[in-house]
């Protein structure tokens, strides 16, 4: 699997679900698959129906396995 990479070094592509690392509202770091957009929100979270606000890494998803 991929390193995670810095939101600040680099974005995913807009509508591209990514794994996401963010802060959640207590400040403690959870994980979650979102998607980017062009909102100044930045990502979005179609599970949980939220904005993420405080996303700071993000990495591709792994590719499907083969059987």
């Amino acid at each position: 699997m991929s390193d995670w990479i810095r939101v600040k070094e680099k974005c995913p592509d807009f509508l591209e679900d990514v794994l996401v690392c963010y802060l959640d509202k207590s400040k403690e770091p959870m994980m979650t698959i979102a998607f980017k957009t062009r909102s100044l929100a930045g990502f979005y979270d179609g599970l949980q129906d939220v904005h993420l606000m405080n996303v700071t890494h993000w990495m591709p998803l792994p590719e499907m396995p083969e059987e």
